[in-house]
């Protein structure tokens, strides 16, 4: 699954992210505002991406996780949605912006992805 924006592209990461992705998650900035801490090891990432990789894969789907790229294909961060219970027709969107990038992109580029994963 792919989506842009005017400014952003969104898609699905693969194994070929993961030095991305570590690098990512090992700056303090953004660990900051982390649940999962700082990973020990590249492995510890690559985990991580293969659990976000496997839910591509479930059915029904609860679990996305994009790669955010802006106009010349260069690496921003992350963001991913999971799905709550079908009843209460709720989600939780998190993301992981490199902080060179913060204030640059996310309100409204954000906004339009709920927007889209809440409807489609």
């Amino acid at each position: 699954m792919e989506l842009y924006t005017q400014r952003l592209y969104f898609r699905e990461l693969s194994l070929n992210d993961s030095d991305k992705i570590h690098t990512l998650h090992l700056l303090p900035e953004t660990d900051q505002f982390n649940t999962l801490g700082i990973p020990d090891s590249i492995e510890k990432t690559q985990k991580l991406i293969s659990e976000w990789l496997e839910a591509q894969n479930e059915l029904p789907r609860k679990k996305y996780v994009f790669c955010i790229e802006n106009k010349i294909n260069k690496f921003i961060g992350l963001i991913g949605i999971n799905l709550g219970k079908t009843a209460y027709k709720n989600a939780e969107i998190w993301y992981k912006i490199h902080p060179k990038y913060w204030g640059c992109y996310q309100k409204p580029n954000m906004l339009y992805f709920r927007k889209i994963a809440m409807y489609e």
